[in-house]
């Protein structure tokens, strides 16, 4: 297991700027709240690989977290679930997801799964059948971003359709939720160009999650 000295930690995490190591021990306790202990080991991230779901290694620099309670990733890192491999993730990631999230204010982190299936069948529609890129004013036009369920940083956002355009929408169904996607993390490499960083602090509601076109 990796480790960090507490200065680290919390040039880590917003809000420890100018703050002393008492309260960055003070966070520690809370992020072991937020998170669940990773139980995903090494054959298991290579059983993506095996399934070509994900790429080997030497390209993405994937990393076991097996045992540890919350990411200590380094900046070069990010953190990511065996459940966003199994919808359609995939690294590099292209330049319409990332722009989703930072148009968000977004982290990766704060996706539930489905929301990754929902982004993947969204591009797949465009390339695939309108032949276009992903079309940016179409999506704002059909989905939303929520918050979800009770987690304050993991899988606290999803993506919905809007109320009233799933009769204008293609047939879409959604995976069962695994219950144990959350302790299924590891780390790759934030190849550039990069995610926005895991900062730890879940997801701040902006205008942006509302926008929307009306035609």
């Amino acid at each position: 297991m990796r480790t960090k000295t507490l200065a680290t930690i919390r040039s880590t995490f917003r809000g420890f700027e100018g703050e002393d190591e008492e309260m960055a021990e003070k966070w520690i306790p809370a992020l072991e709240k937020m998170w669940l202990k990773s139980e995903l080991s090494e054959q298991g991230i290579q059983a993506l690989v095996t399934q070509g779901l994900l790429k080997p290694r030497v390209e993405v620099e994937w990393k076991a977290a097996f045992g540890e309670a919350f990411p200590m990733e380094n900046t070069d890192e990010q953190v990511v679930f065996a459940s966003y491999f199994e919808r359609g993730f995939n690294v590099p990631t292209g330049d319409f997801f990332r722009g989703l999230l930072y148009h968000y204010h977004l982290e990766l982190v704060h996706l539930v799964p489905n929301s990754i299936t929902v982004v993947s069948t969204f591009i797949y529609l465009c390339e695939a059948f309108l032949g276009i890129p992903p079309h940016f004013n179409m999506w704002r036009y059909f989905f939303q971003a929520k918050k979800t369920g009770k987690s304050q940083v993991v899988g606290s956002v999803g993506f919905y359709l809007r109320p009233g355009r799933k009769g204008e929408y293609i047939e879409m169904e959604l995976p069962d939720s695994n219950k144990e996607w959350r302790s299924e993390w590891f780390y790759i490499g934030n190849q550039e160009p990069g995610l926005p960083p895991c900062t730890g602090h879940g997801p701040k509601k902006v205008a942006e999650w509302d926008q929307q076109l009306t035609s």
